[in-house]
């Protein structure tokens, strides 16, 4: 670790972010994944200034015209036969956290109100909620938190036996 500054971004083009000293920097990383489309692209600026303009997004989960094109959408071309319910979310974290307890209500639903766990992937990063933490295994991220962390087992992501043992160990 180094206690020089970190460099601060005042901007970005494409994958290069530029900074007040006049560096360019390739964002590899593509900003926490959240900028994968790039930076600067004025032709997602105007679908984002659009939609905000005609309350793409509002709560409660009301209909508006672009909410109702994006189910249309989503149902007619990405969902698999059977299914029709759309849920949305506003990023990452929520959508993880959401399905965690879509996955709880369901076994609930069943009168199965023992099953509670999720397997976690290890490495993995699923977001920055309490549960989404807690089925993540970034221990420098849980540093802290482990009193609010439920223990959700973890297999290695390209492991099928420790996918097995996570089982074979299963209460």
């Amino acid at each position: 670790p180094t206690d020089a500054p970190l460099p601060v971004i005042t901007g970005g083009e494409g994958c290069t972010l530029f900074t007040t000293d006049g560096r360019r920097i390739l964002d590899a990383a593509a900003g926490a994944i959240v900028g994968n489309i790039g930076w600067g692209r004025a032709e997602v600026a105007d679908a984002a200034r659009a939609a905000m303009a005609a309350g793409g997004y509002v709560m409660p989960l009301w209909p508006t015209p672009h909410r109702l094109a994006l189910v249309d959408e989503l149902s007619e071309h990405w969902l698999p036969d059977g299914f029709t319910q759309v849920f949305f979310t506003s990023g990452g974290s929520e959508s993880t956290d959401s399905a965690l307890r879509l996955a709880r209500a369901y076994q609930v639903a069943k009168g199965r109100a023992d099953r509670w766990k999720v397997i976690g992937r290890h490495p993995s990063y699923h977001g920055m909620t309490l549960g989404t933490m807690a089925v993540a295994s970034h221990s420098g991220r849980q540093r802290g938190y482990e009193p609010l962390l439920l223990p959700f087992p973890h297999a290695h992501v390209s492991d099928a036996a420790d996918l097995e043992r996570v089982f074979a160990e299963a209460d």
